[in-house]
């Protein structure tokens, strides 16, 4: 760096800059700094996440029961709605009386 106009471009390049920092800080400075904003302490733990959401659940199969009886017909028991069931379980009762 012999040549002064380099020296002279450095010189402002460096003052420059000091400029800046010294406005940053003068900056935050009257602006408060950082005491009134909230601080926290982190700690490595857990982290646990919730979701509450409302909806409605559909079965992607659905299954129509009928019956083949002819006339009236009395039912004697209904598996209650919501109940989960297997195959061979006891859904519908009719009543064999007034079948015969």
């Amino acid at each position: 760096m012999n040549n002064p106009t380099k020296k002279r471009k450095a010189l402002i390049a460096v003052l420059a800059i000091g400029a800046a920092i010294a406005a940053a800080l003068l900056l935050s400075e009257r602006s408060g700094g950082d005491s009134d904003l909230p601080t926290f302490t982190v700690a490595e733990g857990p982290l646990t996440i919730g979701i509450t959401c409302a909806g409605s659940v559909q079965s992607r199969d659905k299954i129509v029961l009928r019956s083949e009886l002819e006339g009236k017909n009395t039912i004697l028991y209904v598996v209650d709605d919501g109940v989960t069931v297997k195959a061979g379980d006891l859904l519908v009762e009719f009543d064999a009386a007034t079948l015969v």
